[in-house]
């Protein structure tokens, strides 16, 4: 028998914070839980409501402000909430069909105390475990031979340094160029004078690998262009892949590159594949070409990265979110160009 429809009505009044705390912490000794147990029907109305409140209420302690004797909550503030909790309830199959996306992406992770985030970065990008630190270890021991066969020609140490890989897992750029070529695959400059008629769509490339110092990490895209594709962050450091709008993408790169990072673009080493769709092909494409990429949400106005953790809506974790605020960011820079 199917179960009813049932209809919950959820009531705010609008209070001093000293009085809704007081409400709370009698709540709590009364025992009130905000954690439900394994048990806890969360369709329950009640449950359900109480969850609302407690999330609420939270959001509303990071926005309190002293007004006189009186601690006063911004409206506006309200409204947000609001509009930002309607969202994401909104949103709900689109995060699922996200969630499936994530777990089929092959993601390596770097372990404490490794520095095998080069191996890690080629094997994300190519999702798959195509590189072994033996294998990375060879290809570096080769390039050390023929550089030392133009600079060294009667060399007089035994043992050498390395100039392509140390005792921690580093490898170089040119080992990275050298293990790309065998899947005919290469890296360029991003800010190369080749790359720049591209420079404006970044979301169009089929990936690009990060450095900064000795840590190297993969954005790569996945899905089909002219049909559906999302971009990701597969850095060893994450616990899991990370959502990048396309919006987001090009600052994602310029942020990085203020920080020092140097960025470099996959490209077919064929100059005829360079407008080739399965340029790095892999399984999860599939599943990410039948998720429609997300709108903005016109309800959400920029309001700032903090504020939105304190509602509990983390950009890396919300595409919408990320929209938006590109959204506003894009208007404010409009803006700032024509004063």
């Amino acid at each position: 028998m199917p179960p009813e429809d049932i209809t919950a009505t959820l009531g705010i009044s609008i209070e001093p914070v000293d009085v809704v705390q007081a409400q709370v912490a009698a709540a709590r000794s009364s025992g009130f839980s905000a954690q439900p147990s394994a048990t806890t029907n969360l369709t329950d109305p009640v449950v359900l409501a109480e969850r609302i409140v407690k999330h609420l209420f939270n959001h509303l302690s990071s926005f309190e402000m002293q007004v006189g004797p009186q601690t006063v909550v911004p409206l506006g503030v309200i409204q947000k909430w609001y509009d930002a909790l309607v969202h994401k309830l909104k949103a709900g199959g689109a995060a699922e069909s996200m969630n499936r996306l994530i777990s089929a992406i092959y993601h390596e992770k770097q372990q404490r105390g490794s520095m095998l985030c080069a191996q890690h970065a080629l094997n994300n990008l190519l999702q798959q475990a195509g590189f072994s630190a033996p294998d990375l270890a060879s290809i570096a021991a080769h390039l050390d031979d023929e550089e030392r066969a133009v600079t060294e020609p009667n060399p007089s140490r035994t043992n050498p340094r390395s100039r392509n890989m140390d005792d921690t897992g580093f490898f170089s750029i040119q080992v990275l160029e050298n293990a790309l070529k065998i899947y005919d695959l290469k890296l360029v400059r991003w800010r190369s004078e080749e790359m720049r008629p591209f420079q404006e769509s970044p979301e169009l490339q089929p990936g690009f690998i990060l450095n900064l110092e000795q840590h190297w990490y993969a954005l790569r895209r996945f899905g089909q262009l002219g049909h559906n594709f999302h971009w990701f962050n597969l850095n060893s450091f994450e616990t899991e892949p990370k959502w990048i709008s396309t919006t987001f993408l090009g600052m994602t790169l310029q942020q990085a590159e203020q920080e020092g990072y140097s960025v470099f673009v996959v490209k077919p080493l064929d100059p005829q594949g360079d407008n080739a769709q399965d340029t790095l092909p892999c399984d999860a494409d599939n599943i990410a070409v039948t998720i429609p990429p997300p709108s903005s949400n016109p309800n959400i106005s920029n309001i700032s990265n903090l504020a939105m953790q304190d509602m509990g809506l983390d950009l890396d974790d919300d595409p919408e979110l990320q929209i938006a605020l590109q959204a506003s960011l894009q208007g404010a820079r409009e803006t700032n160009a024509f004063r």
